[in-house]
């Protein structure tokens, strides 16, 4: 059922005065049924028609695709000045695929905004952003195209980036709650590899065998630590096979009778108890080392290291370190052989042959005249 009028006005407003007037043939089909609950506007030629389908579901088309031609389809939404604001283009050109459709967003400088209640998108042309706001309007979503920077959380809502497989599970998943990245390796195992500009796989983070990998063909492998300062501590070559520590000796940590007369360069005797404690008899076979810690060395390597409250010195067994000698009795030559003195904690010059077997806790490095101080020696149980 319809009918057809060769021009139509279309009133805008109640009082009739604002109104569109299609000045051309026009077809109004009401459909099937009474009233018009689905009818149809079309101009003559094809180039425009509205009309709505079924209940609550309008389309508003604005060009047809003839017999060797392409009309482009267009809606255009204007604001209070008559400016254009947005643009629909269903079909842009020939140039263009098939069903390509494009929103245009006029205005200086172009933005659009979407709403509900959860959630509201911005999208500024102008400064080539994309920011989405939660409930609470923070922004807990922004890309910006000047720094080519993604941001993901905001306060009080802390961000999470989750990459799934083809299956849906998560495999990767980054957490600003606690700073943690986590690589999921659910039926294969998780694991982070870094490949070279040759694609050689250099670094691999194993997680079934919980194994660090470092290096690959090609490209050995290096771990380098660093101090505050930025001064490489610990080296481990894996070209050559080394490990290179900065500091000077391998220490142990031991009990000790009195924690408080534990002080670096002190000469250390066994107790009875299988703790230690400070020298104070002359060629001592009980000496067992120096604590580590005095003057510019330090402890390379410490074994028997504990998690505990009290202290417990390292105590120097090989390697280089600065110890407290007693030069009174006798001055002290750079590679003299040191036995414990009769000064507590000293060591001293072993003079007596017969009786520096076993006594002997290293070799002197620099000499001392004189007096008591600190001299590096070279430990070295005998």
């Amino acid at each position: 059922m319809g009918e057809k009028f060769d021009r139509v006005a279309i009133a805008l407003s109640p009082e009739g005065t604002e109104y569109v007037i299609l000045d051309a043939p026009v077809l109004i089909d009401y459909g099937q049924g009474q009233g018009p609950r689905g009818g149809v506007v079309s101009l003559k030629d094809g180039r425009f028609s509205a009309q709505t389908q079924g209940a609550g579901e309008a389309v508003m088309s604005g060009g047809s695709v003839e017999q060797g031609g392409t009309f482009s389809a267009n809606l255009t939404l204007r604001n209070a000045d008559g400016q254009r604001r947005v643009v629909v283009e269903a079909y842009p050109g020939p140039t263009s695929p098939p069903g390509a459709a494009t929103l245009y967003l006029v205005g200086e400088p172009p933005a659009l905004r979407m709403t509900s209640s959860t959630a509201t998108i911005d999208l500024d042309g102008g400064a080539g952003k994309f920011t989405i706001y939660d409930s609470k309007d923070r922004a807990v979503i922004r890309m910006e195209a000047s720094g080519a920077a993604i941001t993901v959380g905001a306060k009080e809502n802390h961000g999470d980036i989750s990459i799934l497989d083809a299956q849906g599970r998560t495999r990767i998943e980054m957490s600003g709650d606690g700073g943690v990245i986590r690589v999921f390796g659910h039926d294969w195992g998780g694991g982070i590899a870094l490949f070279d500009a040759k694609g050689v796989d250099v670094i691999h983070l194993d997680g079934i065998a919980g194994t660090i990998h470092v290096g690959g063909q090609g490209n050995a492998g290096r771990i380098q630590v660093r101090n505050a300062e930025g001064n490489t501590t610990i080296d481990v070559d894996g070209d050559i096979g080394d490990i290179s520590l900065s500091n000077g000796d391998c220490a142990e940590e031991f009990d000790v009778v009195d924690p408080t007369l534990a002080e670096p360069g002190t000469v250390l005797v066994i107790d009875d108890e299988e703790r230690l404690a400070p020298s104070g008899v002359a060629y001592d076979r009980r000496v067992a080392g120096v604590i580590s810690g005095n003057g510019p060395c330090r402890p390379g390597i410490v074994l028997n290291r504990r998690r505990e409250f009290v202290k417990r010195p390292a105590v120097a067994l090989v390697g280089k370190v600065y110890c407290k000698v007693d030069a009174s009795l006798s001055p002290v030559a750079a590679g003299d052989l040191l036995v414990t003195s009769p000064v507590v904690g000293h060591a001293m010059a072993g003079r007596d042959p017969g009786r520096t077997s076993g006594a002997v806790l290293g070799k002197a490095l620099r000499a001392m005249t004189s007096g008591r101080g600190l001299i590096p020696i070279l430990v070295s149980l005998q």
